[in-house]
């Protein structure tokens, strides 16, 4: 059973590969914005590191997921806004 910590260390891993390919800045932080003004990603990088994720969820635990289904994007509070908020919701995805 994958755990939060385990969904946040795969998160972080995204986040450093995604800063080291495209050199962005994006802090590996629960508190994180990822998607809005605030975010250093632009719609790009944001994709890139979603699809990065569902690739080291199915990868590393076998873990097939859709992170950005209509339910995501129909929900009233993003799951996106920070790095926190998308652990939460890949774990409910998870469960």
């Amino acid at each position: 059973m994958i755990t939060r910590e385990n969904i946040l260390s795969i998160v972080y891993e995204s986040i450093d590969y995604l800063n080291d390919l495209n050199d962005t800045s994006v802090e590996a932080s629960e508190s994180e914005p990822l998607i809005g003004g605030d975010s250093e990603l632009d719609s790009l990088d944001f994709v890139e590191m979603i699809v990065d994720i569902e690739q080291r969820l199915s990868d590393g635990y076998g873990i097939s997921v859709s992170i950005t289904s209509e339910r995501a994007m129909s929900q009233h509070a993003s799951p996106f806004k920070t790095v926190g908020t998308l652990a939460d919701y890949v774990l409910k995805l998870t469960e």
